[in-house]
């Protein structure tokens, strides 16, 4: 996607301030995830049960009225998937719920299309859920384990530097795959991670001291 060079630091910041569209034809994907055999840090098995919806409206009311309440839930995700296109391609806004069904998280950014839906321009302050030495879950497709957050969340003010640099020719490349947190679950470069921010999560216990003083040495 090429964005026009002229873009001013308020158009750049309403832009990334964006909500999630309801608009168009989609399906909306609820993934409803359990704990396979209770959590054990620093990792712990999950499996998930998915449930399709033609509103987010109804996904919603499905999972606040007869799912919050299950046994060993652990999160909900909510996807908007698109209809007659290829969903490996293409999807577009998610939001992320605790185990209680409140919103913990969302994103706007659409991927597979090549319109400004499609770019991301980082998240203002207040949407920078983890900072540098937050202890964090991050949840993959069956399991969860441990990491520490390495470094500053991907601010609007980092994104606008990238774009003020796009100028020179290169372009603006960022998407939905730059809306992510450095981490790292070991010592050394081969046990860092780009994480998916809404991969993430706060832990759902309490981690012992010893564990989280063994990640948190990661980062030095």
């Amino acid at each position: 996607m090429t964005l026009p060079d002229n873009l001013t630091h308020g158009q750049f910041l309403d832009l990334a301030d964006r909500t999630p569209s309801l608009e168009g034809v989609w399906i909306y994907r609820l993934e409803h995830t359990f704990l396979s055999n209770g959590v054990v840090y620093p990792e712990f098995d999950i499996y998930t049960n998915e449930y399709l919806f033609l509103t987010l409206e109804d996904a919603e009311r499905l999972m606040r009225e007869s799912l919050v309440n299950r046994e060993a839930t652990y999160r909900f995700i909510i996807t908007q998937l698109p209809v007659g296109r290829d969903i490996g391609e293409e999807t577009g806004a998610s939001w992320t719920y605790g185990s209680n069904g409140v919103l913990i998280d969302s994103r706007s950014t659409t991927t597979g299309d090549d319109t400004i839906r499609s770019c991301f321009f980082g998240r203002h302050r207040t949407r920078i859920l983890f900072r540098k030495g937050d202890i964090v879950e991050v949840v993959g497709r069956d399991s969860v384990r441990l990491a520490v957050v390495a470094d500053d969340g991907p601010t609007v003010d980092r994104f606008w530097e990238r774009y003020e640099r796009s100028k020179d020719g290169m372009g603006y490349h960022a998407d939905a795959s730059d809306d992510c947190y450095y981490v790292l679950d070991g010592p050394g470069e081969c046990c860092h991670d780009h994480a998916d921010a809404l991969s993430l999560m706060k832990p759902c216990r309490s981690v012992p001291e010893e564990i989280a003083g063994v990640l948190k040495s990661f980062i030095k």
